[in-house]
């Protein structure tokens, strides 16, 4: 009988010391075809580019030992380029989007991020352009929106 209650107390030691969860990782390259109005080319008329670029992502996922689940991914293009539709310019899309969502065991407290910086680069004198996207939220334990920011920025270069 002792042995058998040494042999469940080692048991349970062995699972309270595994973690609840192991982080997953998603890391793939994908081309992706693409199409965005550039407002400061063609002179300032603006023009569609479109193409196809190899997108790099990696993705993250995590339930720690509390219950709390946590996510993040990001992404870039590593290649690939747009051209404009009415110019024949050739761009390249450069820039990182990321985001991150996390949130506690009993669905508070919370917060969400995300943050694009998005480029369209032209050759030589053709217009380059940028995005930037910001956006992030938090809501407390007791349920509080404790912040609330939004930000977008166009740029032509």
């Amino acid at each position: 009988m002792k042995r058998i209650k040494i042999l469940l107390l080692s048991m349970s030691m062995l699972i309270i010391a595994v973690p609840a969860a192991a982080e997953v990782v998603v890391n793939e390259m994908s081309e992706i075809p693409f199409g965005a109005f550039v407002p400061c080319a063609n002179g300032g008329a603006g023009e569609v580019a479109e193409g196809v670029f190899r997108l790099h992502s990696l993705v993250r996922f995590t339930i720690d030992g509390s219950g709390g689940e946590h996510f993040g991914s990001n992404s870039h293009p590593m290649g690939g380029f747009l051209v404009g539709l009415d110019t024949g310019d050739t761009y390249r899309a450069t820039g990182r989007t990321g985001e991150s969502f996390n949130v506690g065991a009993g669905g508070l407290p919370l917060s969400y991020t995300f943050v694009n910086q998005f480029n369209l680069v032209g050759p030589g004198d053709a217009v380059s352009f940028t995005v930037h996207e910001t956006f992030h939220v938090t809501v407390n334990a007791n349920g509080d929106l404790t912040a609330d920011v939004s930000n977008v920025r166009v740029t032509c270069d």
